[in-house]
């Protein structure tokens, strides 16, 4: 997974939305969130921009190194309720 895409899932969970509400929401194909996903492509600046318009977040969020963020927590499971609180703690710009 991509830094980029780290994000986006985060964004995933912070809203408690799917991809495919995502997808259905912007017109980008659940297909195109699969292949960012599993590094098969990389996103395009049009499809972070409207991303980051969806979500009311900076395109500068998507580009930023993991680097630039403080995280609190580190999730040790895979319960959503769990992921979104260890999310949330971290600091998004």
């Amino acid at each position: 997974m991509t830094v980029s895409y780290t994000k986006y899932n985060d964004l995933l969970i912070m809203h408690n939305i799917t991809s495919y509400q995502v997808s259905r929401d912007t017109g980008i194909h659940q297909s195109t969130l699969s292949d960012w996903k599993t590094g098969r492509s990389c996103p395009k600046s049009d499809k972070l921009h409207v991303l980051a318009g969806y979500f009311g977040v900076n395109i500068e969020y998507f580009l930023e190194e993991e680097t630039g963020r403080k995280k609190k927590g580190v999730v040790t499971s895979n319960n959503n309720k769990n992921r979104r609180q260890t999310v949330k703690d971290r600091q998004i710009s």
